[in-house]
């Protein structure tokens, strides 16, 4: 099973409905919602992708099916943006 992994040094700022995350190593912010923010979260290399998925559908009181859509969307993209490792198995 795929461990999603967040890089070191990200720091996060909650401001109204958003949370800043900085990327130390890249120099750069992401503005994330809040239910984004927690998934990056929970990819803390100690949680199953489908773990996550299992916990952010009970946190947005929806279908895990709708979930895993989604989830698997969000790492995509810090994937994508180098917001967390691909070392543990998460593709593209």
């Amino acid at each position: 099973m795929a461990i999603p992994l967040a890089i070191a040094n990200l720091g996060f700022k909650v401001v109204d409905e958003n949370v800043l995350v900085y990327d130390a190593k890249a120099d750069s912010i992401h503005v994330l919602s809040r239910t984004a923010a927690r998934v990056l979260q929970l990819a803390d290399g100690t949680h199953e992708v489908e773990s996550i998925v299992d916990l952010f559908a009970q946190d947005c009181s929806i279908d895990v099916e709708r979930a895993r859509v989604d989830v698997n969307a969000i790492l995509a993209e810090f994937l994508r943006l180098g917001l967390i490792s691909n070392s543990r198995g998460v593709t593209e």
